[in-house]
């Protein structure tokens, strides 16, 4: 995991409603490569649920950015075995900065 979004998990845990935390955010997939953090969704579901709700994702830049102001942030869909059925297909990222 991710040292920076490590302590993002900490301050979020501590701002947002725990049902929120524990549905939403806890379950994302992190890791970090040349300034870019990026957090992969269990599934298209709950990417979606993100970016439907501003006021979640905003909160996660927020922590972001409160820790590293640098690091752009990569949302997308964890890659699993079972869902990718073409070797060729990319998964869904959106940047933030």
């Amino acid at each position: 995991m991710s040292q920076t979004w490590a302590k993002c998990l900490d301050s979020l845990k501590n701002s947002l409603p725990l049902g929120e935390y524990s549905v939403w955010v806890k379950p994302l997939q992190a890791s970090e490569r040349n300034e870019t953090l990026y957090l992969n969704a269990p599934s298209a579901s709950a990417l979606k649920y993100i970016n439907n709700h501003k006021s979640l994702e905003s909160a996660i830049l927020l922590a972001v950015s409160e820790h590293d102001r640098k690091i752009k942030v990569r949302f997308g869909i964890a890659e699993t075995q079972k869902k990718i059925k073409h070797p060729n297909q990319t998964p869904y990222n959106t940047t933030f900065s």
